[in-house]
């Protein structure tokens, strides 16, 4: 009777890393941790909120300020992210400006909270705006920080 052997298979497992991603709920903005493959950079953090990759949970009522399909891309440079807006930021409406920025940042840097945020629109800096409702100088960088207040649970 012949006999047949099959192949071992091997299955590898693929390292993940926990990352935050902040979405608005009411008038702040909440944490949800989801996994990713690692490594990790901001274009995966960035992908994964505008993706909206966690958002959707059966207890929380979860929004965002970010339009769907925007595109996002990010520069890592000596410990500051810049952030293309492009026309992510062309339709949100002046209130949800504090939300918007917070989302991107707080996801940005996540869970270190270290490290600071700059943005422009189209090469040319763009001022963020904190949680106050400051609207800073265009170019100038924000951090933890300026968002710590819209933070459910902080």
């Amino acid at each position: 009777m012949p006999t047949t052997t099959e192949a071992p298979t091997t299955t590898i497992a693929v390292p993940k890393e926990v990352i935050q991603v902040f979405y608005v709920q009411g008038i702040r903005v909440r944490a949800i941790s989801i996994e990713e493959p690692t490594p990790v950079g901001p274009e995966t953090k960035l992908g994964a909120l505008v993706q909206r990759i966690g958002m959707v949970t059966d207890e929380l009522r979860l929004a965002t300020t970010i339009a769907s399909g925007s595109a996002l891309s990010s520069e890592l440079s000596r410990g500051v992210i810049t952030i293309e807006l492009a026309g992510s930021i062309d339709n949100v409406l002046a209130e949800d400006l504090p939300l918007f920025f917070a989302q991107i940042v707080l996801t940005l840097l996540a869970p270190s909270r270290q490290g600071q945020v700059v943005f422009t629109q189209n090469g040319e800096p763009y001022p963020a705006v904190r949680a106050d409702q400051t609207v800073l100088e265009p170019g100038q960088p924000v951090a933890w920080e300026d968002y710590v207040d819209l933070i459910v649970g902080e």
